[in-house]
């Protein structure tokens, strides 16, 4: 085989392998989000909002994840002004 076909056969991998790793990526992420993780929501949220990863726009879907992000942005300042001597 020649230098020209290894090239080819490699960017077929990498057409399939990136995307797969980008859907991958988006898991653990959302993973992380359904635990309550705050970076994370926030991230899924611009995931969603942006269409990133292979993940397509969803507006929506944006939008519950920011309200979730909200709510638990709220409690974590309850909690903390609960505390306060």
């Amino acid at each position: 085989m020649n230098l020209t076909g290894t090239i080819r056969r490699a960017r077929a991998v990498v057409v399939m392998a990136v995307p797969l790793a980008c859907l991958a990526a988006s898991a653990v992420i959302r993973q992380s989000a359904e635990r309550g993780h705050r970076l994370a929501m926030q991230a899924l949220a611009h995931i969603h909002e942006k269409g990133l990863f292979g993940v397509p726009p969803d507006v929506a879907a944006a939008r519950v994840w920011n309200k979730k992000l909200r709510a638990d942005n709220d409690a974590a300042h309850s909690r903390s002004t609960l505390r306060t001597p």
